[in-house]
């Protein structure tokens, strides 16, 4: 059985990555290339659907704000197809708003981190869904 410590030590994961925002996509892309992982991008909702009919997709780091169509209607759809039901998706947007969390934690997304994001922040956060082991601190009463 291989190691937990970090996502490069696992089977290359295959993680889709989708903003609008070219630079982000390549600034992640790189990072999480440099980790181990295998990046596949897409640019808006319609090319993320697309890509993960395409292929296996291990995990999925999504924008909210993108035109046509948004991160929240992207995840309620991943989450209509069988090939995604399970796969983590990972809200990645610059709106931190409670309304936004709450839907997007209805629709089926695993997680909602706000940019400006560190690369090691990001990497926890896709390794404890990718391994399934949420390391959380025990609440003290």
């Amino acid at each position: 059985m291989p190691s937990t410590d970090s996502p490069s030590q696992q089977l290359p994961f295959t993680v889709l990555v989708v903003d609008d925002d070219p630079a982000i996509v390549e600034l992640m892309g790189q990072f999480l290339t440099r980790q181990g992982l295998v990046v596949i991008s897409a640019y808006d909702g319609q090319q993320c659907l697309e890509m993960v009919r395409q292929g296996h997709i291990d995990a999925i780091i999504l924008d909210i704000m993108m035109p046509d169509m948004n991160g929240l209607t992207v995840c309620a759809a991943l989450r209509k197809m069988t090939s995604t039901q399970s796969v983590p998706i990972i809200f990645l947007t610059a709106y931190d708003d409670p309304e936004i969390r709450l839907a997007g934690a209805e629709l089926g997304g695993n997680a909602f981190l706000v940019k400006p994001i560190r690369g090691q922040d990001l990497l926890a956060c896709l390794h404890s869904h990718l391994t399934g082991s949420c390391h959380q601190q025990p609440r003290s009463n």
